[in-house]
């Protein structure tokens, strides 16, 4: 699954990856204030399904600015309460300290790498 939503400011695009109990979001672009309708469209597809172990890729994730913020935020929620355990991989530096600096993100839930994201929800489920 993809989409793409498009404004005269920025354009973000996403694809669904979907495994057993795992599912990879993985982001594209400019995340700016299309993303609430892009993670719409990603939550009526969480909804949906039996996965408890999601994870958000920011590999190809060029910017994100404030205006996206709350979006993600509330989206974080949404699947922490479905309930899901939540992993976010692929986080510049500067992506990092943008969201640690909001407040937006749980530094426990973020990772270098997909394998890594894989690997820290089997050692969590292991203890």
């Amino acid at each position: 699954m993809d989409a793409n939503i498009t404004t005269n400011e920025k354009k973000v695009d996403f694809f669904i990856s979907e495994k057993d109990k795992y599912v990879v979001l993985s982001f594209q672009g400019q995340i700016g204030r299309t993303f609430e309708q892009t993670l719409v469209e990603c939550w009526k597809h969480i909804s949906k399904t039996q996965a408890d172990q999601i994870i958000l890729n920011f590999h190809d994730v060029t910017q994100f600015d404030k205006h996206g913020l709350s979006a993600f935020v509330r989206f974080e929620k949404q699947v922490r309460e479905k309930p899901a355990q939540l992993r976010i991989c692929f986080v510049n530096h500067p992506l990092y300290k943008f969201l640690n600096d909001e407040g937006a993100i749980r530094p426990d839930e973020i990772t270098m790498d997909l394998a890594e994201a894989i690997q820290s929800f089997q050692n969590k489920n292991n203890k």
